[in-house]
């Protein structure tokens, strides 16, 4: 990914070759002529449309399903569903955090799987095999069949993200990513909101069949996302270059995109190298450890959000439509955020900007107890920051790994260590109604990411000038040399 627009304008031109592996000489590659047909600013535009117009949405829908989920189990909890199954003290927090033990454990190998089995395929079962187990949620009488339900939905969801990811970076170029991230983590917020209407509305089908209506939640739930998968199936291209919903004029420019990023894309085979180098590399950990505080925050606020409120003396149905706003908002603004990261070629310093926010909102929901409009104000604070802090700094490191292997290797590594804060989240938001050690921990977490992101910033740079400093000492065949890898020295770092 050398050649990508969204290096630094001082990245120097790249050199698209393959090396001979029986002469060791460097040689053209066969997709040359491509290369050098870059496409025009108006079909770059155009092209970015028709395939935004198919993916976007399909995306979306698959990831608003999985994060409806996480959000419905709150709504799922206030309307009795732990009275009904006899949940006692503190059992609904274990099983909210033991779902991401087994979430966490899968989803490096899920991710790793993802372009030997092929992108559509492995979305359609992923996501096929949540919903059905949503379903059976819908019928589980005790602690032990919720929790059994929630660990295999753990195992069933885990590599969905990642793999989502993984897959645009596969479509798209890195300086186009963060407003497609966006999308799933648009998604994610949008799941709040629709979560509240959607629960509002089957919550009044207590009753019908004998089922209690937090039952009919989960069914309902879990048929949409089945019908979902099987639709998307017949959707998503594994090769946008083949994509049914492109004519050929669009797949040539595709053709030529991918020849163009060649250094991006190869690797066809499975490659222990790239593991393993994903493995030892420090900007993945750094990354990794902010991510960890993002979405402790985004994990506790998505999730308790409902009590949250109810907590401020709200009763249950009118919590389900005061947390729509709230949710509305988050995502809004994290998909205005992603365009102007990509307008302005910047990640870490619009991820610093909005964090802020939710770190002053944590400061009221601590300091403002029994002031109800000024702590759903601060409800609003927090969805300001929450949804962008957490998936601008997915999009942050995937522009910064390169080729595919080791990619997929650190976005899994990446979600793996970030997803254990739903175990943690699942335990600090106790103690209704105020949930202090909650909003603390939240609000502890979200400024050691900020901390973090700061000190990513100067990483990157010091690397960047690094790598300027060695191209000017390389002569062009040295430079050809090179690893394929974001150690290159062509391979700037975005900021």
């Amino acid at each position: 990914m050398r050649a990508a627009s969204g290096e630094s304008e001082e990245a120097p031109k790249v050199f698209h070759v393959i090396v001979d592996e029986k002469e060791g000489e460097s040689t053209k590659s066969s997709s040359s002529d491509l290369a050098e047909k870059e496409l025009s600013v108006g079909e770059r535009r155009r092209l970015l449309r028709r395939l935004d117009l198919v993916l976007a949405p399909t995306i979306m829908i698959f990831y608003l399903i999985a994060f409806l989920d996480r959000t419905n189990i709150g709504n799922a909890k206030i309307a009795g569903l732990t009275e009904d199954i006899h949940l006692k003290g503190n059992q609904f927090n274990i099983v909210t955090s033991l779902f991401y033990v087994t979430f966490i454990l899968f989803e490096i190998p899920t991710t790793l799987l993802i372009k030997k089995f092929q992108p559509k395929q492995m979305l359609t079962l992923i996501v096929i095999t949540f919903s059905l187990t949503t379903i059976f949620t819908g019928f589980v009488q005790n602690y032990a069949g919720f929790l059994a339900t929630r660990l295999v939905l753990g195992v069933c969801e885990a590599g969905l993200f990642p793999c989502l990811t993984v897959y645009l970076t596969m479509i798209y170029s890195r300086d186009e990513l963060a407003p497609r991230i966006a999308y799933l983590f648009a998604a994610s917020a949008l799941s709040g909101a629709f979560s509240g209407l959607f629960a509002y509305a089957i919550l009044h089908m207590h009753s019908v069949g004998g089922y209690a209506g937090w039952r009919w939640l989960f069914i309902i739930e879990g048929m949409i996302g089945f019908v979902a998968g099987v639709l998307g199936y017949f959707v998503i291209p594994n090769d946008p270059a083949k994509a049914w919903f492109l004519s050929e004029p669009y797949r040539e420019m595709v053709r030529r995109r991918q020849a163009q990023r060649r250094f991006d894309l190869e690797a066809d085979h499975f490659d222990w190298k790239s593991v393993k180098e994903a493995l030892k590399d420090f900007k993945i950990y750094l990354s990794s450890l902010a991510e960890f505080g993002q979405d402790t925050c985004l994990y506790g606020f998505s999730t308790f959000l409902p009590a949250i409120i109810r907590g401020m003396g709200h009763q249950s149905l009118s919590v389900q439509y005061l947390t729509i706003p709230v949710y509305i908002l988050g995502a809004a603004v994290y998909i205005i955020a992603s365009f102007l990261s990509d307008r302005f070629r910047s990640r870490g310093l619009i991820l610093i900007t909005s964090n802020i926010f939710p770190i002053i909102g944590y400061i009221l929901l601590l300091t403002c107890q029994g002031k109800n409009n000024v702590l759903y104000f601060a409800c609003y604070l927090c969805s300001l920051g929450i949804y962008t802090g957490a998936g601008l700094n997915v999009t942050w490191l995937s522009a910064n790994v390169a080729p595919h292997y080791k990619r997929a290797t650190a976005i899994s590594m990446q979600m793996a260590i970030a997803n254990s804060a739903g175990i943690l989240s699942g335990q600090v938001y106790q103690f209704p109604p105020k949930y202090v050690a909650g909003h603390a921990t939240s609000l502890v977490a979200i400024g050691i990411a900020t901390v973090l992101h700061i000190l990513t910033i100067f990483y990157y740079s010091a690397k960047n000038t690094t790598k300027r400093r060695s191209m000017d000492q390389l002569t062009p065949d040295e430079l050809l040399k090179q690893p394929h890898n974001d150690d290159d020295p062509q391979f700037l770092y975005m900021l």
